[in-house]
């Protein structure tokens, strides 16, 4: 278990997550809404899906 948790704004874009969570080197942050609740999580696995998925390469029915 991880002592920090890191986090990102809803308002994040994904692209800058991403690069957050590269740069920091997690594979999971929180994401938190303007008033600090959390209101999901992004993961790495959840941004490769979305990538493949824009560029065509997945469709709904592949994912699992």
């Amino acid at each position: 278990m991880t002592p920090l948790t890191f986090t990102v704004d809803e308002s994040t874009s994904l692209s800058q997550a991403a690069s957050l969570m590269a740069y920091q080197q997690v594979h999971r942050a929180v994401v938190v809404s303007e008033d600090g609740m959390v209101i999901g999580m992004v993961s790495a696995i959840d941004i490769l899906r979305w990538l493949g998925q824009r560029d065509g390469y997945l469709s709904d029915r592949e994912e699992t």
